[in-house]
């Protein structure tokens, strides 16, 4: 049954003022970085730390410096079906699907192949892959929805008419949203319930849909933004006002995605990037300035993506990408440290209470307050100088405790609360002292126990109960021993395992 939607038209509530300027600055890839062309349409980090990018003419896998582009090849079958890129989507097993103008394709990794599956007698037009919460995978094309089932894609009959399906998305109840040419259909596969929403007023072609991380629901349409509100089962939509330069950049929004500090990113097809802050009710604008290379490279934004280190990645229209990360440029210089002669770093690391701890080649610690922005230094005890010379790694033990090693063989707990070193220095009985040469090293696991690697003298583990050190060496007759007595890096992963 068709029903009439309750739609409420919401500008911005700020007084019209000057646009709140945006210190945001992008790095481009384009068709200089060897991307094939530069309309980007989808993009995706996998697990394996490649982005991969989807053209109107080829896949791009981007290591961070060097492109590999995978087209289709009508001479060769294991190649791309179709080289003009809709969707791609990494599934919880790891595999890379690849939704394209003809079809559907899964990439093998080993091979760098790419396996073909049929979903018809004729080329069909995916534009959406969605893996849903029970794992299952569903395509929505322009011939209506297919449902993954014992390793093929099937025609998936709803109690609905669909035509020229373009975006498909599950929300935290397990509701598909389907957007087509001609309508918004809620959807239960459960039960098959479903509701459909008039486009008459949505004007909601083309449009994607997107939920946040707080569980609200987001709908790009050509005549704004729509917020979907549950309780009354109705949309407010959000739209340009010339008059306020704090409204919706543009009305026609074609991407969405959520950034790093929870305010949604929206694409348009002419208008560039509006960030909206939910709880100031505010947008602010991301514009092409064409005489800021850092500025966004084109006003239309295909899509927009968000992957697992909060780095946002936009692609454009002819634009090529756009890569902004919240880290860049975020760094606090500390020019002079105190008043030393040669201020050169060794080691540093922090504390549960904030609290920053770096090595100084004239000797000790220096301490940062981040709060205060006071430096504290706390010198090497003079009998100890000549023994024990530069902290070369630290880690923070327990409460009170920092370990220390240094390149002079040495070893030493540092008492943050009464700023004494207590020294362990080397000693006949190993058992009770660490001996051998520098150690560039050490590690806390996650039973407290410590882990000193020596340049030359193995692996060293400190016992936090028994305060007894243990030396693992290399041995030529014992396979099952170290395999190098140099150690330079210690790590644990989350079994627990010592690296």
């Amino acid at each position: 049954m068709r029903n009439i939607l309750l739609l409420l038209i919401l500008f911005t509530t700020s007084v019209p003022c000057q646009a709140q300027q945006e210190q945001v600055h992008f790095k481009r890839i384009s068709l200089k970085e060897g991307l094939s062309q530069s309309t980007v349409k989808c993009s995706l980090k996998d697990r394996e730390g490649y982005m991969w990018f989807g053209t109107r003419d080829g896949l791009n896998r981007y290591d961070g410096y060097q492109m590999t582009v995978y087209r289709n090849d009508p001479k060769d079958p294991a190649s791309l079906n179709s080289s003009s890129i809709n969707d791609i989507l990494e599934d919880k097993a790891g595999d890379l699907w690849v939704a394209t103008s003809k079809g559907i394709d899964r990439f093998d990794r080993q091979q760098e192949t790419f396996i073909h599956y049929s979903l018809g007698d004729h080329p069909v037009y995916v534009s959406n892959i969605l893996q849903d919460h029970r794992r299952t995978l569903w395509l929505g094309t322009d011939n209506g929805l297919f449902r993954w089932e014992k390793g093929h894609f099937r025609p998936y009959k709803t109690p609905f008419e669909i035509a020229s399906l373009q975006h498909i998305t599950e929300d935290d109840r397990g509701e598909l949203w389907i957007i087509t040419w001609y309508g918004i259909h809620r959807f239960n596969p459960g039960n098959q319930s479903f509701r459909t929403y008039s486009t008459t007023e949505l004007q909601a072609v083309g449009s994607p849909v997107f939920q946040d991380s707080q569980g609200r629901l987001w709908i790009g349409t050509t005549g704004g933004l729509l917020l979907y509100n549950r309780q009354t089962d109705s949309f407010t939509r959000f739209v340009h006002d010339e008059n306020n330069p704090n409204s919706l950049c543009y009305n026609e929004v074609i991407s969405l995605a959520e950034g790093p500090d929870g305010r949604l990113w929206i694409g348009t097809e002419d208008g560039g990037i509006s960030l909206f802050d939910y709880r100031q009710n505010r947008f602010s604008t991301l514009r092409q300035n064409i005489d800021d290379p850092t500025s966004l490279s084109n006003n239309s934004v295909r899509s927009l993506y968000r992957d697992h280190q909060g780095n946002m990645w936009a692609g454009t229209w002819a634009g090529g990408v756009n890569l902004y990360s919240p880290y860049a440029g975020r760094f606090a210089h500390y020019r002079k440290i105190l008043d030393f002669n040669t201020p050169n770093m060794y080691a540093v690391t922090g504390d549960p209470q904030g609290r920053i701890w770096i090595s100084v080649e004239e000797g000790g610690l220096v301490m940062l307050d981040r709060r205060t922005g006071q430096f504290t230094h706390y010198p090497t005890p003079p009998q100890q100088g000549p023994a024990v010379g530069i902290i070369l790694s630290m880690a923070d033990y327990g409460h009170d405790s920092l370990a220390l090693t240094y390149h002079l063989a040495s070893f030493a707990f540092f008492n943050k609360r009464n700023g004494r070193f207590s020294y362990l220095s080397p000693h006949p009985n190993p058992a009770n002292n660490p001996t051998g040469n520098s150690k560039p090293i050490v590690f806390q696991d996650h039973d407290h126990n410590l882990w000193i690697g020596d340049w030359g003298d193995g692996l060293i583990r400190y016992d936090h109960r028994s305060r007894q050190f243990t030396y693992h060496r290399f041995d030529a007759n014992d396979a099952g021993s170290l395999s190098n007595n140099s150690v330079f890096a210690i790590c644990e992963d989350h079994q627990g395992n010592v690296w």
